[in-house]
């Protein structure tokens, strides 16, 4: 028969060996559940990192499209000033054909209307004139703004 102190070592042994091999599935267990959170992580990340990469696509296509429209404005801004430059030079060549005329006009009258009485009556028909313009001019009701 067993003694008391056999009894005692024997559940010790069973106690010590089911708490082995119990711990043994818990670290198995562990490192499953390991494996598990770092699959988890590595498709959080792929999941990111596409999400990442669709954002970063629609982002670089938006932002073309305002490349396009700044490179659009700035083309007509430039057509536009190369219009105005050709109108301003246009203007320039009418002042000058026009200051042309204009002294030419004027060494005409100075040769021949050459005489004082000349420009007097010359005044007065133009003062004539203007006073028939406004008297034509007054018979229209004027319009109010």
């Amino acid at each position: 028969m067993m003694s008391g102190e056999m009894w005692l070592g024997v559940i010790s042994l069973v106690i010590s060996t089911v708490s082995s091999v119990g711990l043994f599935f818990v670290g198995i267990q562990l490192s499953k559940i390991r494996d598990l959170k770092k699959q988890l992580h590595d498709a959080a990340a792929a999941i990111i990192d596409a999400r990442f990469v669709s954002h970063t696509a629609q982002i670089t296509g938006a932002i073309e499209m305002i490349n396009m429209v700044v490179r659009e404005v700035k083309q007509r801004v430039q057509d536009g000033d190369d219009e105005l430059d050709h109108y301003s030079d246009e203007r320039q060549k009418l002042e000058l054909k026009t200051q042309t005329q204009i002294a030419s006009l004027k060494e005409w009258v100075m040769t021949n209307c050459s005489t004082r009485s000349d420009f007097e009556k010359l005044e007065q028909r133009m003062t004539g004139l203007m006073n028939q313009v406004g008297r034509s001019l007054a018979r229209y009701p004027q319009r109010e703004e």
